[in-house]
């Protein structure tokens, strides 16, 4: 019994590695590079000369702007973290209300009174993590251009 589940297993771990390789075309090319972006957020906000203006239309050319790279990572960055930002302060706004509501109708149990006051810790550590996503944009900016273009 033993003996036939090591062939099984053998013969699906060479099932996982020749069948890819059979799938994949030799002469398959690679998808062609992008050759520009569009960047959502205020260049003001992104920091780096050079960014064009924000448009759905407009894009920022590589080949033209060899900062396009830097404004569309910095762009991009400042873009996901504005939503991890809304996100998280709607978050923060219903545990408060659900923290407040707990201790409001608690009516002297000192149960109910803890779990309030744990939700309004959550929140208040949530919030801190929300003003931390305000702050990743500028870690980014620091760690691929320098402490110069801050």
């Amino acid at each position: 019994m033993q003996k036939k589940v090591s062939i099984v297993l053998l013969g699906l771990l060479f099932a996982g590695l020749v069948v890819p390789l059979a799938l994949v075309n030799a002469e398959a090319t690679a998808p062609p590079l992008p050759e520009a972006c569009v960047i959502r957020a205020d260049p003001a906000r992104v920091g780096v000369t050079g960014c064009p203006g924000v448009s759905t239309t407009a894009s920022c050319v590589y080949e033209t702007n060899r900062d396009c790279g830097i404004c569309c990572l910095i762009g991009t960055v400042l873009y996901i973290t504005d939503w991890v930002f809304v996100i998280f302060v709607i978050i923060v706004v219903v545990m408060v209300l659900m923290g407040a509501f707990n201790i409001m109708t608690a009516a002297g149990a000192p149960d109910k009174v803890a779990v309030g006051r744990n939700y309004i810790m959550y929140a208040a550590l949530g919030f801190g993590l929300a003003l931390l996503a305000k702050a990743i944009p500028a870690i980014v900016k620091y760690l691929i251009i320098g402490s110069t273009a801050l």
